[in-house]
């Protein structure tokens, strides 16, 4: 299950309580958390398996928009974290660098001329 990171702390245990009820866990998304870092360290304390590093579409399309933030706060973090927001062939090699657990792609295939070409030079591309 997946839970939005800005919600409440008795949100988030009350999924990772139900989760556990139901031997899942839950994944927390960080989108529209200012302190990722700070957030991820606090949801894996309350039960969270997974945090996702996570820009929207319109924050990566604001000025300056970068993904090393998001890289940057999973390693600052030391959590298990997957990253979504911008990851496409140039980047991937920085996700794996920076020891994401998942890379989620979304425009880097959909935006590309040829969407089945570009998931395949993502899958070659990973170590």
């Amino acid at each position: 299950m997946t839970v939005l990171g800005t919600a409440d702390d008795s949100t988030i245990a009350g999924a990772v309580k139900a989760a556990k009820a139901h031997n899942k866990g839950v994944v927390v998304d960080l989108i529209s958390v200012a302190d990722k870092a700070s957030r991820a360290k606090e949801v894996r304390a309350l039960g969270a398996k997974f945090v996702e590093m996570h820009a929207g579409l319109d924050e990566q399309a604001k000025p300056g928009y970068d993904l090393n933030v998001l890289l940057s706060a999973g390693e600052e973090a030391r959590v298990p974290f997957s990253v979504a927001g911008g990851v496409n062939l140039t980047t991937i090699a920085s996700v794996q660098r920076a020891g994401a657990d998942v890379a989620v792609v979304g425009g880097g295939i959909y935006g590309a001329a040829d969407p089945a070409l570009a998931a395949k030079e993502l899958r070659a591309a990973i170590i």
